[in-house]
């Protein structure tokens, strides 16, 4: 191989670490409509899935909702390399926006589930026969 293509060879390998790169575009905000739909879709699936009369569903509520606050805790943000890189790109009110937005979403889903279960416990079961449906005469 010739000179130049080994010069050419070391620009290519060393072009990331010339770049400067914002981690902001990498990541998803938390006030994109992405996630604020998918943070919607997960509560109301968790409410259902509690406020459905059976058994061991309001278990399955439970489960998804921790699982979907470790997913989200594992966040960029909350990490030690490229949190303070985040946190150096957004402003003090975005930063603050920032964090408050992805606790909202994280906890979503889970306060959904308590309260689903708080209200299962606190109202009794109403069940209507039909003989209470029946016309007095």
């Amino acid at each position: 191989m010739e000179r130049h293509t080994y010069r050419v060879a070391l620009g290519v390998i060393l072009f990331p670490g010339l770049c400067w790169a914002e981690v902001l575009d990498k990541q998803l905000a938390p006030w994109e409509s992405v996630p604020v739909i998918a943070t919607v879709m997960m509560s109301a699936l968790c409410a259902l899935l509690v406020l459905w009369r059976r058994d061991g569903l309001w278990r399955v509520a439970c489960a998804l909702s921790v699982l979907w606050a470790f997913v989200w805790l594992q966040n960029d943000f909350f990490s030690a390399d490229v949190g303070p890189m985040l946190r150096a790109e957004l402003s003090s009110p975005e930063a603050r926006a920032y964090l408050v937005l992805l606790l909202v979403e994280t906890l979503l889903p889970f306060i959904v589930t308590l309260g689903g279960l708080m209200r299962r416990r606190l109202l009794p079961r109403v069940g209507l026969s039909l003989s209470a449906c029946k016309p007095r005469m």
